[in-house]
């Protein structure tokens, strides 16, 4: 279910304060109770692959990482307009385990793993086409999704235009059903 920024605002979590500069883009509370360690969600939410949600998602998916080939949208963001930073890691507070390993084979290939606590964690992805976080959280037994973006500038806005109704309409409700029904199938 799709919750507004200012519910999402309203919890205290640590990425409030590490992406002051970021616009939360997306939230949502994910449709199942997770009642287990936060650490073996987690686990389960960097090994399930979201491309296999559904036929739709695999079609879009492809057309993105070829024209991210195609285009060099992939490529390091050093010396690319909009940040020159690169990781928010710099920004954790002294104390707190920077970085954590995504599982080997995890379809977030290309994401690094920025902090893990007990019940929320963040990873970050930074490229030509943007930077973006993905924050994971528990709230009592719900998960909380939440997408943060920094724009590189003018194309970066542009493609977060484009592809906003096929993230609402086809990629995040497949998404969410297909993670519902793995995560339940394990329960």
């Amino acid at each position: 279910m799709r919750i507004t920024p200012d519910q999402y605002r309203r919890e205290s979590w640590l990425v409030h304060g590490l992406a002051k500069d970021f616009v939360l883009r997306d939230c949502w509370r994910l449709p199942f109770k997770v009642t287990g360690p936060f650490e073996s969600f987690l686990h389960f939410f960097l090994t399930e692959n979201p491309i296999r949600a559904n036929r739709a998602v695999q079609v879009l998916f492809g057309i993105r990482m070829t024209l991210g080939r195609a285009l060099g949208w992939d490529a390091r963001s050093e010396g690319v307009p909009g940040t020159h930073e690169s990781s928010i890691s710099g920004r954790l507070p002294a104390g707190l385990k920077r970085g954590f390993s995504l599982p080997e084979g995890s379809p977030f290939a290309g994401f690094r793993g920025v902090y893990s606590i007990e019940n929320e964690a963040l990873l970050e992805i930074s490229n030509r086409t943007i930077f973006a976080l993905i924050h994971i959280c528990r709230k009592d037994d719900e998960v909380w999704l939440g997408i943060f973006t920094k724009s590189r500038g003018f194309l970066s806005d542009l493609y977060m235009k484009v592809i906003e109704p096929f993230r609402y309409l086809i990629v995040y409700p497949h998404w969410h059903r297909y993670l519902k029904e793995r995560w339940e199938a394990i329960e």
